[in-house]
């Protein structure tokens, strides 16, 4: 160990490298040299995307590493999870209240239960009295290089014994309490409000709350504008370019008092300067008067990137959603998008409408059809003898401008002989 910890800097740099992030921890504690020579692999590997619960020991951490030279400088995305307490889910000390050899079980069932409940009190009290947007603030304005927030609830983090695994991932898809949709508008409240006053030229803003895992917000866990917190944020308008928006079908909330339109339009327009808006609705979710809505009124004066995903709507619609933008519009994505109804639409007339008036550079579509999905023709690669293969596939992904095919090429091949599946027959047509 004394020749290894002798060797130049630059040597012990590549084999710190070669570590992986476990090891890289432990070997920091070997000498203050290699301790130091570690630091810079250690950001990268392990600080460069970060995680935070919304807990004051959490929150505290994550302000000591934005004070740190090395780590805070590394920080490039900032993961601010979902994951919480409920009162629900806790332990329940009468369970266990056993007689004999079970006493001491119930003991610590009880005690089980009381931490909990302080752990409950003191998230309560920190969601409630600011102190939760005061340290994501403080973390904010000191990460020199934040580029992206995501609100999540798919990183799960590791439980201590106070947390049984039933408060976990599992509480969030499966009961969506008016505890927590309470919890979600709060969090999303602070996280807005510690951009406006410690990010504010933050670039990207990803809200899933778990999509990937079947969970998603809806419009009624968004927090209203008329929060007083958001009232602020409206006279200091965040500099946000990108804004992900996800909802998901299972989580889906009817709210009587607001309407559900107004609550999406008035979210998004806390952040009149977005660039990038990508909006995806997972699962069946019978909702046609939003899109119609946001067809109409939604106009970004600024925005250059717009998605749209896993959505029912109709042609008409889409155009009118493209027509608002069209100054400004340089690429558009769809994904899994279907014209619903017989009203519903033709891909061949959107696609000759988008050409026609130049309404965008480039359209980037992605397992969308009118019920089931692109057929594509083309040639595979050659057979052994040379000879050109005519191969068939279901469209995943094409894209039509810029690096794609020509429009011209697309139109000209395009074709709806069976209205389930549209076809582009390829031929001999490459990507421009």
């Amino acid at each position: 160990m004394p020749a290894f910890l002798h060797l130049p800097d630059e040597i012990l740099l590549l084999i710190v490298r070669a570590v992986d992030p476990e090891d890289l921890r432990a070997l920091r504690l070997v000498s203050r040299r290699l301790g130091g020579v570690a630091q810079i692999p250690l950001a990268k590997t392990c600080f460069e995307r970060r995680r935070v619960l919304l807990q004051q020991d959490s929150l505290e951490t994550l302000v000591e590493i934005s004070r740190h030279p090395v780590f805070g400088p590394a920080v490039r995305i900032l993961v601010v999870l979902m994951d919480h307490l409920r009162p629900d889910l806790g332990p329940d000390a009468s369970r266990s209240r056993l007689s004999g050899d079970a006493a001491h079980e119930s003991k610590s069932v009880e005690e089980e239960a009381r931490q909990y409940s302080l752990l409950l009190i003191d998230q309560e009290a920190l969601m409630e009295t600011g102190l939760g947007t005061t340290y994501l603030a403080q973390a904010m304005a000191g990460l020199p290089n934040l580029e992206s927030v995501v609100i999540d609830a798919t990183e799960w983090p590791r439980w201590g014994p106070i947390v049984e695994p039933r408060a976990g991932p599992q509480y969030l898809r499966l009961f969506m309490s008016p505890y927590t949709i309470e919890f979600v508008q709060k969090a999303l409240c602070a996280v807005v409000l510690a951009v406006a006053t410690g990010k504010p030229s933050l670039a990207e803003l990803d809200i899933a709350i778990g999509s990937e895992h079947g969970g998603g917000i809806s419009p009624g866990m968004l927090p209203s504008s008329t929060r007083p917190a958001l009232q602020y944020v409206r006279k200091r308008p965040i500099s946000l370019s990108s804004l992900w928006l996800r909802f998901a079908a299972e989580n889906w909330t009817f709210d009587p008092v607001n309407d559900e339109l107004e609550m999406v339009l008035d979210f998004i327009m806390l952040f009149p300067k977005l660039q990038s808006l990508y909006i995806r609705f997972e699962g069946e979710i019978d909702r046609p008067e939003l899109m119609n809505g946001l067809s109409q009124r939604l106009r970004l004066p600024n925005l250059r990137f717009l998605g749209l995903g896993e959505l029912q709507c109709t042609e008409r619609e889409l155009i009118s959603l493209l027509r608002g933008h069209k100054d400004t519009l340089e690429e558009v994505r769809l994904q899994g998008i279907c014209f619903g109804g017989d009203q519903g639409g033709s891909w061949r007339s959107l696609l000759r409408t988008v050409r026609d008036e130049q309404l965008v550079p480039a359209l980037t579509i992605e397992e969308c059809s009118t019920v089931g999905g692109w057929v594509l023709y083309g040639f595979d690669k050659a057979s052994d003898d040379g000879t050109p293969t005519t191969t068939t596939w279901y469209a995943e992904r094409f894209r039509i401008g810029g690096t794609g095919f020509a429009w011209a090429d697309v139109l000209d091949h395009v074709t709806e002989d069976n209205k389930h599946y549209p076809k582009l027959d390829l031929g001999q047509v490459y990507p421009i």
